[in-house]
């Protein structure tokens, strides 16, 4: 009865190791067809698409750069956008993100004065 019991407990390991590798293994699949990341620049930000800044926007939301900035310097930073939300916050599409999603944005939100208060890359 042990025997069984060690035998059956071998094979849910195996069955679980197998699901982790191909977990792991699907996750740099998804990272070799994602922009990698790439230095923020404003000239590079402008020059590139809507949907091919995702590399860019890592960067940028690691340097805290937009941290207590205007609504209208981060809108000479960034350019215009299309997006229609409240008058306290600011939606740019950046495409994909290194090795996390397919398509996302960024989204700025101000405060009453028109500062930044939070920005985060969310999924679309």
């Amino acid at each position: 009865m042990k025997r069984r019991h060690a035998w059956i407990l071998t094979v849910v390991l195996l069955v679980a190791g197998g699901f982790a590798a191909v977990l792991v293994w699907n996750e740099r699949q998804l990272c070799r067809y994602t922009p990698p990341e790439e230095m923020f620049t404003e000239a590079r930000w402008a020059s590139y698409g809507a949907g091919s800044r995702g590399g860019l926007v890592m960067d940028l939301v690691r340097s805290k750069r937009l941290d207590g900035q205007t609504k209208q310097t981060v809108m000479t930073m960034l350019g215009p956008t299309d997006s229609t939300g409240s008058p306290l916050s600011l939606r740019y599409p950046v495409g994909g993100v290194p090795c996390s999603m397919t398509s996302a944005s960024l989204d700025i939100e101000f405060d009453q004065s028109g500062r930044v208060v939070n920005y985060i890359v969310r999924p679309d």
